[in-house]
């Protein structure tokens, strides 16, 4: 782990957010203020897998944008708006 600033870098570990737990595998995890940058090729999220594929997704508070579409997290609520991924 190496910070720089007010960066925080992460290589294989696990991402805890508001309960739900987030597994990234042969990842970069970019913390910078309350953004987080995921480049990963498999996020597990509640126990359910999410293909990304090398697609960068954004964190910003409680919105996941994965190439237009809309991931909320809220608790324990996972919702979904994507024709690609469906948990």
């Amino acid at each position: 782990m190496s910070v720089k600033g007010s960066t925080v870098r992460f290589r294989g570990s696990t991402v805890s957010l508001k309960g739900s737990i987030v597994s990234i595998r042969a990842s970069t995890v970019r913390l910078k203020g309350s953004t987080v940058s995921l480049r990963a090729l498999t996020v597990s999220l509640k126990g359910s897998t999410v293909s990304l594929r090398a697609l960068t997704v954004s964190l910003k508070g409680s919105t996941v944008n994965i190439k237009g579409s809309i991931v909320n997290i809220k608790s324990s609520i996972v919702s979904l708006r994507s024709s690609i991924v469906s948990l």
